[in-house]
């Protein structure tokens, strides 16, 4: 019975070693996947037009009709609105122009009316944007819903693909070869229909709030002949002057930013490759291991254009988070060459000096990067010093030279700052930060004797603790999810007179006083109860980790907020923003923004898998990785390249939260978003080192099934 075990054993494993060899399941397994992505990507969109006579007025302006499955194509499904647990992916337009309120609350939709609309369970709520009833049929209602396959289809792909990777580590070479001229051809067609679907598309420009900031010094240097600074750094203003007087017009500038778009699927194809190939080599041979890791590389490049779609807004919004998104990027490619590669001196000197290029890029674009850029600069010069090819004076000049280039930022940024008289460069980041901490400095203040009493009295502790419960108090600005920030407009901007009565009465009568007593405010209340703030910290730190880094959200949304003339009279205050926008800008438009092929259905439908195993993927990941690294220090052996560019990349993606957790920041999303290519990395390089170690595993029981092996041979021998 025991040897008749060892033989179904080994029949089993000669079995599945076949079907790794055998050529007509890569075919089929590859006709799959093929398929799956023609249909997501190339399916028509569901459209259907509401009948007046359907509409049904539910409760004041709010109006609801039943949507039924009319599509020809009964291959899709109309999937279920919000009730789903899901956002609803579906399109509402009123005469031909598209409704952009979607995801409303029906008491916002009931009393308030305006074009709000909300797809739950089968039914549309809905409501007309000049309070008419929708079932007299004076305007045009049709929606539109991006098809998605059966789930059925989508455990199918995922078992080919499953199978495509098993071959291309066990097959034969025309298996991975096959795999590999397939999934190149697949990224370049796709390249292609991406590249045809945003063509042209730089001539639609998103403006936001605070792109007024941006462009004020490019239009004061370009209309008036001198520079001027207000409130943010100079690097990305820098950017949009020389945009727009290159190209003249705005429109270049969001070309810049689509072409950077672009390079970083390029890049993020490189982090992933150079990191994968490294730790695969160890367990394959070359050849295998560079498939292995382009497989992983594809993976994470396609996963990068199709899995965020608010990420690619960026693109089209006058602001510095794409560029800084990129530069991060760059920094952790270059970091990841200088640790797991072996370069010739100069080589390695050029490196680091590029990678402190980009951390100096990061703080002039972004001063919230900056502990990415530190991370930036310590993993570099670690790479440098371990590699030990320098004689120390070289060594020691180059490290010089590192720190001096974003110190250089800051020291230009200051000068810039004091010579244009921006009052806002020593005010926004530590009134930003006394915002943010509102429940945190109020109870300090309302503590007898505590540091805030003493700074500015029992008075004016009194006084400033009302103003930040005012401030808590604001309900509807308060951020109503897992980060425990609380919105930095209210205490900024909404209250802004009394907060200045209360600065000028007990801070200060300049700014930098009044920055200096918020900063000994902040530290003082964070000295005196440090534990509570260790628990904010931590609470931030988990609500980021555990949060949702893929965004679904369509992209199509029309060209709005363009100028205080059609409807948006808070953003554009100043004439010379105004003027620029007219000379060098662009027309009205209602054109939608456009999105890459698939984006939608394809987000939809694999967005889900990768919130489910970000974290666990990534957790086991690291656990492993340390593991790993002190095991192999413990035995004085050199260090895993797999597991060090999971812990770098990890790194990388976690400093993206240091600003998030310390000064409790309201706007997280848009840093998930600024880190989603490093997101998109850290993923994938986390899979490939649990693959790894897996086949490393697998490589050392390789002698085990040798030697059961021997041991059956030899009693089937003696029987026959």
């Amino acid at each position: 019975m025991f040897e008749g075990t060892f033989a179904a054993i080994l029949g089993l494993r000669s079995r599945i070693l076949r079907l790794a060899k055998s050529t007509t399941l890569t075919f089929f397994s590859i006709s799959i996947v093929a398929l799956s992505i023609i249909l997501q990507t190339l399916a028509p969109d569901y459209v259907g037009t509401i009948d007046p006579a359907s509409v049904r007025q539910e409760r004041g302006l709010a109006y609801t009709v039943e949507l039924k499955q009319t599509s020809p194509y009964v291959f899709w499904r109309l999937p279920a609105g919000d009730k789903s647990g899901t956002s609803s992916n579906l399109v509402l337009f009123e005469d031909g122009q598209q409704l952009s309120q979607a995801h409303a609350l029906h008491d916002d939709i009931r009393l308030l009316g305006k074009g709000r609309y909300s797809h739950w369970d089968s039914k549309l709520y809905f409501s007309s944007t000049d309070a008419t009833s929708p079932s007299r049929g004076s305007h045009v209602y049709s929606f539109r819903v991006t098809q998605r396959s059966p789930l059925s289809l989508k455990y199918a792909v995922l078992g080919c693909a499953v199978i495509l990777l098993f071959q291309a580590l066990f097959g034969s070479r025309l298996v991975w070869r096959i795999a590999l001229v397939i999934s190149a051809v697949g990224l370049v067609i796709y390249f292609m229909c991406m590249g045809h679907a945003l063509w042209g598309s730089w001539t639609l420009i998103d403006l936001e709030p605070d792109s007024e900031d941006y462009l004020w010094p490019a239009a004061t240097a370009l209309l008036e002949g001198h520079w001027a600074r207000t409130g943010f750094s100079f690097g990305y203003p820098l950017l949009a002057y020389e945009a727009i007087k290159v190209g003249s017009s705005l429109q270049a500038l969001v070309a810049v930013q689509l072409m950077f778009y672009v390079t970083g699927s390029l890049l993020l194809y490189a982090v992933v490759l150079t990191s994968l190939f490294t730790s695969f080599d160890v367990v394959l041979e070359r050849s295998r291991a560079l498939v292995v890791a382009h497989l992983f590389a594809t993976a994470a490049a396609f996963a990068y254009f199709t899995l965020s779609s608010r990420y690619q807004a960026f693109v089209f919004y006058v602001g510095p988070e794409l560029v800084v998104s990129m530069s991060a990027l760059l920094a952790l490619f270059l970091c990841l060459l200088l640790i797991n590669y072996r370069h010739p001196a100069i080589i390695s000197a050029a490196l680091a000096l590029a990678a402190a290029v980009c951390a100096a890029l990061l703080v002039a674009f972004k001063p919230s990067m900056t502990a990415i850029a530190g991370l930036t600069l310590i993993s570099a010069a670690w790479g440098l010093i371990r590699r030990q090819t320098l004689s120390r004076l070289v060594l020691a000049v180059i490290l010089a030279a590192m720190v001096a280039l974003p110190t250089a930022v800051f020291v230009v940024d200051g000068y810039f700052a004091r010579k244009y008289g921006d009052a806002q460069w020593d005010m926004f980041g530590p009134l930003t930060a006394f915002c943010n901490n509102a429940p945190l400095i109020a109870d300090n203040l309302q503590t007898p004797n505590s540091a805030g009493n003493r700074l500015l009295g029992e008075s004016g502790a009194r006084d400033v603790a009302a103003f930040l419960r005012a401030v808590i108090e604001q309900h509807p600005y308060k951020y109503a999810g897992p980060i425990e920030g609380y919105n930095g407009d209210v205490c900024q901007f909404d209250l802004w007179e009394w907060r200045q009565r209360l600065e000028s009465k007990y801070f200060g009568a300049t700014s930098q006083e009044v920055a200096r007593k918020y900063r000994s405010l902040i530290i003082g209340s964070i000295l005196e109860a440090p534990g509570s703030f260790a628990e904010r910290v931590v609470t931030q730190m988990k609500a980021y980790v555990a949060a949702n880094q893929v965004t679904c959200e369509t992209s199509r949304q029309p060209q709005r907020r363009l100028h205080s003339a059609h409807g948006a009279p808070w953003l554009f205050k100043g004439e010379l923003v105004d003027k620029l926008v007219a000379t060098y800008g662009f027309g009205l438009t209602d054109q939608s923004l456009p999105s890459n092929p698939g984006t939608d259905s394809i987000c939809y439908s694999s967005g889900q898998m990768v919130r489910a195993l970000q974290l666990p993927m990534i957790g086991t990941a690291v656990i492993l990785a340390l593991i790993y690294c002190g095991w192999r220090r413990l035995h004085r052996r050199e260090v895993s390249p797999g597991a060090t560019a999971v812990l770098l990349t990890t790194g990388f993606w976690l400093s993206g939260a240091a600003v998030v957790a310390l000064v409790h920041t309201f706007d997280v999303s848009r840093y998930y978003d600024v880190m989603f290519p490093i997101f998109v990395a850290t993923f994938a390089i986390a899979s490939g080192y649990i693959l790894e170690l897996a086949l490393r595993f697998a490589r050392r029981r390789k002698e085990v099934h040798h030697l059961a092996s021997a041991l059956l041979r030899r009693p089937l021998a003696i029987q026959s």
